[in-house]
């Protein structure tokens, strides 16, 4: 599984179970957007 795949499935896992308030997810988050942002820059290279 690619890392994004995993990154978004942590993700989904981690809000679904998040009691009120809590915000541990958002490190997810970060990470799942940065892995987007970088895949979108490698593909704009390739063209």
């Amino acid at each position: 599984m690619r890392r994004l795949d995993q990154l978004r499935l942590t993700l989904s896992d981690q809000v679904e179970s998040l009691p009120f308030g809590n915000e541990a997810w958002m490190q997810t988050e970060r990470e799942l957007v940065a892995a987007e942002q970088a895949l979108r820059q490698l593909r704009s290279l390739e063209c």
